[in-house]
């Protein structure tokens, strides 16, 4: 029966949908975006599931390697990744991510790969776009004298395998900022004030010079952060959110609430200037332990701790000075077993933990 089994999935296999592409990579909330996805074995018993549940997906037409999608987001939608499954009668094919923009999203346009061609861009906008390997992309914005504009990239929340570098330019093709991997990933993200009003030249590319690789390119007046403190919150509880970064402090807070249903999961945040248009979003983990959070009103030592941890629990701290330790005092039970797990880079923070356990007497029981 194994063998059977082995040999029926894959005859099967061979017959599941593929895809190769989609068009575009981004949609906006509260509005309905086509999608064109192309692919293989995309028959007329498509459908479709999203990580949002009041999303809906209409499938307006299919051909064999091409299938036309609707896709209807409401208003209240988190911005970020949004992932898509697709299934047909042979079964599921490998899921795909689009990005929820709060950014008007362009095309980039064909022959865009020299100063000179560059494609213009407002300061308010997004594009998708595809690397073209040694061949650079080039955008082109007029700015304001003083004006201040963010810049940032997305690859990896659309899984794509690009590993970008940004250049911009002022007209006589003078770098002013080259932006490369930041803190924990290839994508980058920065801003710039401009001390001359002017056209300026924005420049992408891969940094192996390899083709193919999608990229979503995003320019607006949002706020450059990090991550979020706590990084993570309980499900079915109200917390009060903060952004830690170069623009964290003038960030709108955000008061946020998940579902009970969403535990153990990674969900988004997002924020922008108290005058904004467009905003930045960071992840966020959703638990079901209780939550304790350094620096809470009321704590009495430097890591905010009154009195011992009972497990199971989520604690969130802060290392903000160099060769800052913290330390947290745990009630143990005997003979029960406490599994202790730290997140800091998958939620945006650059923190490489190293953790100590000690026991009553001071000894040191366990360390990673």
């Amino acid at each position: 029966c194994l063998g059977l089994a082995l040999l029926l999935a894959t005859e099967n296999g061979l017959a599941q949908a593929t895809v190769t592409s989609l068009h575009p990579r981004s949609c906006k909330p509260g509005a309905t975006t086509q999608l064109t996805v192309t692919g293989k074995n995309l028959d007329a018993g498509l459908r479709l599931a999203t990580s949002y549940n009041s999303a809906e997906v209409h499938v307006e037409a299919v051909e064999p390697e091409k299938a036309t999608i609707e896709l209807t987001l409401p208003d209240d939608v988190p911005l970020g990744p949004l992932g898509l499954w697709m299934a047909t009668h042979d079964g599921p094919a490998e899921p795909f991510v689009v990005i929820v923009d709060d950014l008007p999203t362009v095309a980039e346009s064909s022959g865009h790969h020299s100063p000179q061609s560059a494609q213009t861009i407002s300061t308010l906008t997004a594009v998708d776009g595809v690397s073209n390997g040694a061949k650079s992309d080039y955008y082109r914005i007029e700015v304001t004298k003083g004006q201040r504009v963010a810049f940032e990239i997305l690859t990896q929340p659309i899984e794509s395998t690009m590993d970008p570098v940004v250049r911009l330019l002022d007209e006589h093709g003078k770098t002013l900022y080259l932006a490369d991997d930041d803190e924990v990933g290839p994508d980058c993200r920065f801003d710039y004030e401009f001390s001359q009003a002017g056209e300026y030249l924005l420049e992408v590319r891969d940094n192996r010079y390899l083709a193919g690789g999608a990229y979503h390119l995003r320019v607006g007046d949002f706020p450059i952060i990090r991550h979020a403190y706590p990084l993570t919150v309980l499900a079915g509880e109200r917390t009060s959110v903060q952004f830690a970064g170069a623009d964290g402090a003038e960030a709108e807070p955000r008061d946020v609430g998940f579902p009970a249903s969403s535990v153990a999961s990674t969900a988004t945040v997002a924020t922008r200037f108290p005058m904004g248009q467009s905003s930045a979003w960071v992840p966020i983990r959703v638990c079901s332990l209780p939550q304790f959070v350094e620096g809470n009103s009321g704590d009495e030592d430097a890591s905010g701790q009154a009195e011992p941890l009972a497990f199971p629990v989520a604690v969130s701290g802060r290392l903000s000075e160099p060769q800052q330790r913290d330390h947290y005092e745990i009630q143990g039970v005997k003979d029960v077993l406490v599994r202790i797990r730290s997140r800091t880079r998958s939620l945006g923070s650059a923190s490489l933990l190293r953790m100590r356990l000690f026991n009553a007497a001071g000894n040191q029981v366990a360390e990673t």
